[in-house]
């Protein structure tokens, strides 16, 4: 699934993000119990859902943890990592911070991990791009949705596409939607196939892909 939404900055965009995860589960719980219950693995992820819709957790929001800091909090760590804590957070790391933290959201990262159309921040070595990490029953973390706030100021746009070398003649559309100036604005990917597999705890992705791929 995936959502542009106008006049939305970073922040908004986390917000949506929770808001869509946080009305899935509610759906789960009060409409889907039978399924869990078929699929024979409803005591662990049941009790999960039910107490993190009848309790206050649903109300609350989840850690909005800036990429720098996270590389930080890793640093000053006591846990031995198999990858070296350097500027890149690798699989290991993300399940040390859900451990920690339970579902979490990071934001601002590298430029030079993300897209030419993310939008810069002030220090011009970030951009405002997300990832949230839900915490599955079994402990372990899956990435389910990302995204950005778009870079909508001409001038800085063409020049991170000249930075990443992209061709400006295939982004004509693109960057006359922005010629005229335009509003600030947002999107994400929801994984939704993985977060089915994260709920239901089926081995293989394919089986919670709602159009099955036969090639």
């Amino acid at each position: 699934m995936e959502a542009e939404m106008a006049f939305a900055d970073i922040d908004d965009l986390i917000d949506m993000v929770e808001a869509c995860f946080k009305y899935i589960v509610q759906f789960a719980v009060q409409q889907c119990p039978q399924d869990f219950q078929f699929l024979e693995r409803n005591a662990p992820i049941l009790e999960i859902l039910t107490k993190f819709q009848f309790q206050d957790e649903i109300k609350l929001n989840f850690p909005r943890i800036r990429y720098k800091e996270a590389i930080q909090i890793l640093q000053d760590s006591e846990q031995r990592f198999d990858f070296p804590v350097t500027d890149y957070i690798a699989r290991e790391h993300q399940r040390y911070l859900g451990n920690r933290f339970g579902s979490f959201f990071l934001y601002d990262f590298p430029k030079y991990q993300d897209n030419f159309c993310d939008r810069i921040n002030d220090d011009d070595a970030t951009v405002r791009s997300i990832e949230f990490f839900f915490v599955t029953a079994n402990g372990d973390v899956e990435c389910i949705a990302s995204g950005s706030q778009r870079e909508e100021r001409l001038e800085i746009l063409s020049t991170r596409m000249d930075q990443c070398n992209v061709k400006k003649e295939d982004w004509k559309e693109y960057l006359e939607l922005r010629k005229f100036g335009t509003c600030p604005h947002s999107g994400f990917r929801f994984e939704f196939d993985k977060f089915v597999r994260c709920l239901t705890k089926v081995e293989n992705i394919r089986e919670a892909v709602l159009f099955p791929v036969c090639q």
